[in-house]
């Protein structure tokens, strides 16, 4: 070993030197101790004089380095073909790369802004239905205050309301925004940037509120409004005490003011004592050091000790996965956006595979060319070393020059990108931080995409160069078969994909959704405009554009309640069933367009207080036979099932639907829901709308939604992957056309005497352009057979996570490899066509 690291002039003395101290040791000591003294003295040996130059890459002069860049400025000249696809392809490819990782960045970053951010946690329960898990983080309000009290290991408890609309008024000027009521040391909690106030007492007062930079503006314009007064929903007047930066966009809690809970207030401390209104969020931060399971077992204990809940077990999820692992399937964590981040990373990945891919191929296609270049600088004593740097400085070069075009991409695509995925995505080249991961990006695939090509071309011997005996072997041409195969690989991989997920999206999108969202509007209902209702009603009945119309208590397109079964006649007390519930009135199901299956809709008499209806779901899930007429209990109440209705998608489209439980009754809250006739436009018919509506709510704003554009958001991140996988299935396409039409150009052109002797001896076009696309279409045939087990697996694994899937068919395959052959068929064939249609003359006159 002291051989391999000593310098040779040393080696033959120090060896000796050891040999025979280690005999005298030997006459001394016992064996262990002379191999102990031995080892010794090897280390000994091992100073930096003595050293070999372990430097893979001389230490080359200023003057050689420039020397190196002008030869490859020279390469890119005068081969500018091979430079264009190179650079083209290479500054595609680290497009894809920068915007790809902008998102990514984006996405692993959510909340860390915080300055406790590794502390903090949300309590949230599993609570077992008989096996059936739902996973809640709705806590009761007491909960917060009792865990500082009774768990010493909690440093601060927070609890707040869900994000909600409220109207926000300054003199005439009137806005509704999304804000937050909170409770404990929200400020001490979280760490949000303060324009104007103090953190630790900005919400000391009950009534003062903190506002967003950019709603303050909205309100106050360039006034100063720190001091002023906001009237809150027409009720309660605010004095504002703090102004926050606006949060940042990737920021778990969206909120644009925060006022704090009155504990003051009657019905804030009647809250205090209930333990079964399951309403807020409750955050809070641990001790250092401290063992978070005994912290969950314990707030179990505590809930368990002031409520009858005997079916949840809470737990502290960290803040590290409140976005990145959103989604629980029956207790257990199941992921959810790091899904997507993981898909985009292999995505961007196999794109700069590619791209460095076309490289490799192009510059090994053109070993021929090198060929004599390197047997020169070899003869005049260029070591391999040398040769290998040179090459790798050429490779960074290009790679460089592809980076700054990718800047200049990335500078206008950027806009249009945040756009596509809903981001505020930057690029600040100020940020010293950003040229060191470009310096690492760009010698990382300047290094990858030319270490193929210098180790090669560098191992070339002068002798067989010089007598003319150079011929590129298997060394180089299996080689480079595997990564056109694997180019074609990612190739099909990532447009079968494409295709797949559209064929779900279109799939679900015809999922019958049991009503009819089409000429549908919601309008949040509010005290003035349910105390006019039927007024109201009459009045936009009487316009001519209005069909119907009815009330419900949440959205049709979303549930806000949930909770255990009803007890009906036979229940098997073994099975959990979670119940979905929705308020609304006799009009619901003919406004709607909801079929009634079995028995009757509300009728509007005081006597439907006690009746319910139940989806065709809910009598699956309960087994209930000839269930209208029948009494079932909730609590303690009781209700009659007057009709079963059709199943109506409320939430997730991909998902089973779940059972449902319609309870009668109309009040403030909730939505009116407007049925459009058929044939009206939707913007005449608004403006007659706006008209009745401010005629009895002439204090709120006319606010409305499209049920269809509302469930068409359900689709929104089944969309985003397929449209992002689409463009950049594009891209890899492209940038693998750009390297298919390099290398055939090449391969053409290193054949052009057999092409040119084959037309003289009578060849057909259609024999030429065999003989030259065969090689090509093995390859594509070999590529599918990889390419269609490894997308058919990991496609079928992502639609298993959706209840409502298709199947994957072989079909997408054979339509992806028939576009694969027809494209590499038009790419190989024109160039053949151009070979073929030359002089054959040129290229056997020396024959």
């Amino acid at each position: 070993m002291l051989k391999f690291f000593l310098k040779e002039d040393f080696w033959e003395d120090v060896s000796g030197d050891l040999e025979e101290q280690f005999k005298l040791d030997r006459s001394r000591h016992s064996q262990f101790k002379a191999q102990l003294l031995y080892y010794y003295q090897v280390i000994n040996y091992l100073r930096p004089f003595a050293l070999k130059n372990f430097t893979l890459i001389p230490n080359f002069s200023a003057m050689m380095l420039k020397h190196n860049f002008l030869i490859s400025w020279r390469n890119l000249l005068k081969n500018k073909w091979f430079s264009v696809i190179n650079i083209g392809g290479l500054s595609l490819g680290i497009t894809v790369t920068i915007l790809i990782g902008l998102w990514v960045y984006d996405e692993i970053t959510f909340d860390r802004f915080h300055k406790n951010y590794e502390e903090i946690y949300q309590v949230v329960a599993n609570r077992d239905f008989n096996d059936n898990i739902f996973t809640d983080r709705n806590m009761v309000f007491p909960l917060a205050t009792k865990i500082t009290e009774e768990i010493p290991e909690v440093k601060k408890a927070v609890w707040t309301t869900h994000s909600n609309s409220h109207k926000l008024a300054v003199d005439d000027l009137k806005i509704e925004k999304d804000g937050l009521s909170v409770g404990g040391p929200f400020f001490e909690l979280f760490t949000w940037k303060f324009k104007s106030g103090n953190a630790g007492d900005v919400l000391a007062n009950p009534h003062s509120i903190v506002l967003t930079e950019s709603l303050a503006q909205s309100l106050f314009g360039a006034v100063n409004p720190m001091g002023k007064t906001i009237k809150l929903d027409d009720d309660t007047d605010y004095q504002i005490t703090g102004i926050l930066e606006d949060l940042p966009s990737n920021s778990s809690l969206a909120f644009e003011y925060i006022i704090p809970f009155d504990l003051s207030n009657p019905d804030v401390q009647k809250q205090l004592g209930v333990w079964d209104n399951y309403s807020w969020m409750v955050y809070v931060q641990y001790q250092e050091n401290v063992d978070k399971s005994k912290i969950d077992v314990a707030i179990s204990d505590l809930m368990e000790r002031n409520t009858d809940d005997q079916i949840s077990t809470y737990f502290s999820f960290p803040m590290e996965k409140w976005h990145l692992y959103n989604e629980f399937n029956n207790g257990i964590n199941s992921g959810g956006t790091i899904r997507y981040v993981r898909l985009f990373t292999v995505v961007a990945i196999i794109i700069l595979l590619i791209a460095c891919i076309n490289f490799m191929n192009l510059s090994t296609a053109r070993s021929d060319t090198r060929a004599m270049e390197v047997a020169v600088r070899k003869t005049l004593g260029s070591q391999k070393k040398q040769l290998v740097y040179q090459f790798f400085s050429e490779s960074v070069f290009i790679t460089f020059i592809a980076f700054l075009i990718s800047l200049i991409s990335v500078y206008f695509l950027l806009p249009s990108f945040n756009l596509m995925v809903n981001k505020k995505l930057t690029l600040d080249i100020a940020d010293p931080t950003i040229w060191l991961i470009a310096a690492g990006l760009i010698l990382l695939t300047g290094v990858l995409a030319g270490s193929y090509p210098a180790l090669y071309l560098s191992s070339f011997q002068p002798i067989k160069i010089l007598k003319g005996k150079f011929q590129m072997g298997k060394e180089v041409i299996v080689p480079r078969r595997i990564l056109v195969i694997f180019q074609f690989v990612a190739s099909i991989a990532l447009i079968s994909s494409t295709l797949i997920v559209y064929q779900q999206i279109k799939y679900v999108k015809n999922r019958d959704m049991g009503y009819d969202p089409n000429n549908l509007i919601m309008i949040p209902n509010n005290g003035n405009l349910n105390k006019n209702y039927e007024a109201l009603k009459n009045s936009l009945l009487q316009t001519g554009y209005v069909e119907n119309m009815a009330r419900t208590r949440s959205p049709i397109t979303a549930i806000w309640w949930k909770s255990p079964a009803p007890d009906w006649p036979g229940k098997n007390p073994e099975v959990g069933i979670l119940f979905c519930g929705l308020t609304a009135d006799e009009d619901f199901t003919g406004t709607l367009g909801i079929k009634i299956l079995e028995g009757r809709e509300f009728s509007g008499m005081p006597s439907d207080t006690s009746s319910v209806l139940l989806n065709d779901a809910a009598i699956k899930a309960m087994d209930f036979q000839d269930a209208v007429g029948q009494k079932i209990k909730y609590g303690n109440e009781e209700y009659t099932v007057i009709g079963i209705l059709d199943n109506v998608i409320m939430e997730s489209p991909f998902e089973s639907v779940e059972p449902l439980m319609v309870y009668y009754g109309a009040g403030p809250g909730g939505y009116i829901n407007i049925r459009l006739k058929e044939q009206v436009q939707p913007q005449i018919a608004l403006q007659e709308m706006q008209t009745a509506f401010e005629k009895f709510d002439p204090e709120n704003a006319f606010d409305f939604t499209f049920v269809d554009e509302e469930y068409g958001e359900k689709f929104a991140n089944e969309e985003l992957i397929n449209k992002i996988i689409n463009i950049f299935a594009a891209m890899a396409l492209f940038i693998c056309g750009l390297g298919l039409a390099g290398m055939a150009s090449y391969i053409i052109r290193r054949r052009m005497k057999e092409i040119a002797v084959r037309k003289v001896l009578g060849a057909s076009l259609q024999d030429l352009l065999f003989m030259v696309s065969k090689e090509f279409i093995f390859l594509v045939i070999i590529a599918l057979l990889f390419a269609i087990p490894v997308t058919h697996y990991v496609t079928s694994n992502w639609l298993d996570n959706y209840e409502y899937h298709i199947s994957v068919g072989w079909s997408v395959f054979f339509i992806v490899g028939f576009i694969i052959l027809f494209l590499t068929l038009i790419i190989v064939g024109l160039n053949t066509i151009r070979a073929a249609s030359t002089n054959p003359i040129k290229w056997i006159r020396s024959e």
